[in-house]
């Protein structure tokens, strides 16, 4: 019984804390490796979980001093309350862990460095513009915005380095998109009410939880629909797209079957899972992620690699 509380504890601070939202990110990173034929390499995924991290805090107490969200203290109030005892720490937290992302993206790449800011004034625009203006409050273009920015960042993340494919990864980003805009639109479920009481416009509480069940589902065959035309068309292989197709549609049967009471957290745990399982089925070299996996190396001929050595 201490076990099971200590463990929900954690996980419930672990949840105010963004982590759970830091694993969605690093989902989409192995999603996208495994969709644009990259390798999957544990730093991008890191950077990911790091710098979804310190944004979504920078989010969750303002990147200045401000009242909490209504939505926020209405749905959330465990939440919002755990956070705001501790702004000071929670602001050094995330730039903490930002600094931690920064750092490791310099040693990969600088210009990668960028996505910092550009994720903290996405952050900005998304959520700390005037009312009216928030991209938060609107149906659908809220769910659209938070799919986007994942997806650019898996993107930016797998092409600077690895250098995929071109025709795969540009074809890789449309289920990549669809699967991200499907986990935010049941991520609503949980704030309908509040949301609806602070003017936040969502599928749930516009048209109601089954509209977003029925919304969720048909992204996520979509997607998979995508995948299988890819396969069948050969521009991507069966053992990537196979399992990338089922996954997400294993998760969101599993969640429709059971309906939680509070979904967020489950889809943010539940898809990186089913990620990286898919992952695994596609490959024993794509989760290895070795050298000798990489475009780059396959576009040398052997004896040209065999000349590097002399």
């Amino acid at each position: 019984m201490w076990a099971a509380g200590t463990v929900r504890a954690v996980a419930r601070v672990a949840g105010h804390c963004a982590v759970w939202a830091g694993l969605f990110a690093a989902g989409c990173v192995v999603q996208f490796m495994v969709l644009s034929g990259g390798s999957i390499r544990p730093w991008p995924i890191g950077a990911a979980f790091l710098l979804t991290i310190g944004t979504y805090l920078l989010d969750r107490v303002g990147p200045w001093p401000a009242i909490p969200d209504r939505a926020d203290v209405m749905s959330v109030p465990e939440r919002v309350r755990f956070l705001r005892r501790r702004v000071p720490r929670v602001r050094l937290l995330a730039g903490v862990v930002l600094a931690a992302a920064v750092t490791l993206l310099l040693a990969r790449e600088p210009l990668l460095a960028l996505l910092v800011p550009a994720s903290v004034l996405g952050l900005v625009v998304y959520a700390h513009t005037p009312d009216g203006w928030r991209l938060k409050d609107r149906l659908l273009v809220k769910n659209v915005a938070v799919a986007a920015s994942m997806t650019a960042m898996a993107v930016v993340l797998v092409w600077l380095v690895d250098r995929p494919p071109p025709a795969q990864a540009a074809l890789a980003v449309i289920p990549v998109f669809l699967t991200a805009t499907a986990a935010a639109v049941l991520c609503d479920l949980d704030d309908a009410a509040a949301d609806a009481r602070r003017g936040t416009r969502t599928l749930p509480n516009v048209f109601g939880p089954a509209a977003a069940w029925w919304a969720a589902g048909f992204l996520i065959v979509a997607a998979a629909a995508v995948l299988v035309v890819l396969a069948c068309l050969g521009v991507m292989p069966w053992r990537a797209a196979g399992p990338m197709a089922a996954a997400p549609a294993v998760v969101v049967g599993l969640l429709l079957a059971f309906r939680p009471r509070r979904v967020r957290d489950l889809v943010d745990v539940a898809f990186p899972l089913a990620m990286l399982c898919a992952a695994m089925l596609s490959g024993s070299d794509a989760v290895l992620g070795s050298r000798e996996d990489s475009p780059q190396v396959r576009a040398v001929p052997p004896e040209h690699q065999q000349g590097n050595h002399h």
